[in-house]
């Protein structure tokens, strides 16, 4: 019996040995399964930002083509050649630095060299708005701030310092077919704003959907997961220590346009209308958003002591 004991405990002991670093190595697992840590997570990118001048700009519609319909689009050759007057008018008044300084006499070149071109094209032009009921000063307006538009001046205003001179220099003959071509390179600045401010509004939008506050619950939908139900808005109660009281009633023969709720005389005072009263109407007088436009609308020669006395 005593001999059985001692072969056990040598048996034991003999394993003993081999047993001790196992335990140790999953004891060493254990601690290092206890230290790890989880990767931390990257920050979003910063949202996209517009230009503080951009921000007022409201691209106009595109078509079929995905081309914008401006004012320009869709000329006839008559409309072309005075809509590249127009903008060569805008520049010779507004792009006044080191680089346009031969925009000034460029334009007076083309004005006298292109008289009556330029005359004729302004009769067809006038006589299409009188026979299509237009009001031509309005319309003539709307272009001329078209062309002044802050955010796409320095494009515009090196376009007309290389196309003034080359519209001066076109003989009469070849001026409908060069303004073709000099229109949309004239126009050129003002698309690449509309496409800057385009593609800033898609890059918002999907920065908003990828970080914003709507983020998850995209997620949600995405893995199509239902939808938390949305709080209900609280109920909102007059103030108890104001009285409601219901409005009263206008007096017999009168009419909200009476006293405060003149609304032809608050246009008149806040938007520059011109109300009438004998027939209650309002109409609206053409003005120029940029005052020194409407120095050159009758297409005058630009002097540039003029210019410079500004």
């Amino acid at each position: 019996m005593f001999r059985k004991r001692l072969h056990a405990l040598a048996r034991c002991g003999l394993a003993l040995p081999l047993l001790v670093p196992a335990l140790l190595a999953g004891c060493a697992h254990q601690a290092e399964l206890a230290v790890a840590t989880p990767e931390p997570i990257a920050p979003p990118p910063a949202r996209p930002e517009l230009a503080p001048d951009l921000a007022t700009i409201a691209p106009p519609p595109r078509g079929e083509d995905e081309a914008y319909r401006t004012i320009n689009s869709a000329l006839d050759p008559q409309s072309t050649m005075w809509h590249v007057r127009a903008a060569l008018n805008v520049a010779a008044i507004g792009c006044r630095g080191p680089g346009d300084i031969g925009t000034v006499p460029a334009y007076n070149a083309m004005l006298t060299s292109k008289k009556a071109l330029l005359a004729k094209v302004n009769t067809g032009v006038q006589a299409g708005f009188r026979a299509q009921g237009a009001d031509g000063d309005a319309y003539m307006t709307k272009l001329y701030n078209y062309f002044a538009m802050p955010a796409a001046k320095p494009g515009f205003c090196a376009a007309a310092a290389t196309i003034a001179p080359a519209a001066a220099a076109a003989t009469p003959d070849a001026f409908p077919a060069f303004a073709q071509d000099a229109l949309p390179a004239l126009e050129a600045p003002f698309l690449a704003v509309f496409r800057q401010v385009d593609e800033y509004r898609l890059a918002s939008a999907e920065w908003d959907r990828r970080y914003g506050p709507q983020a998850d619950a995209t997620r949600l939908a995405e893995a199509g997961a239902p939808m938390p139900a949305a709080p209900l808005p609280a109920r909102e109660t007059p103030s108890p220590s104001l009285p409601v009281r219901a409005p009263a009633a206008l007096p017999t023969g009168t009419s909200a346009s009476a006293g405060h709720y003149d609304l032809p005389r608050a246009l008149s005072l806040h938007q520059g209308v011109t109300a009438t009263a004998s027939t209650s109407s309002v109409s609206v007088a053409p003005r120029l958003a940029y005052a020194e436009i409407g120095a050159v609308v009758a297409w005058q020669p630009v002097r540039r002591e003029t210019l410079a006395s500004r």
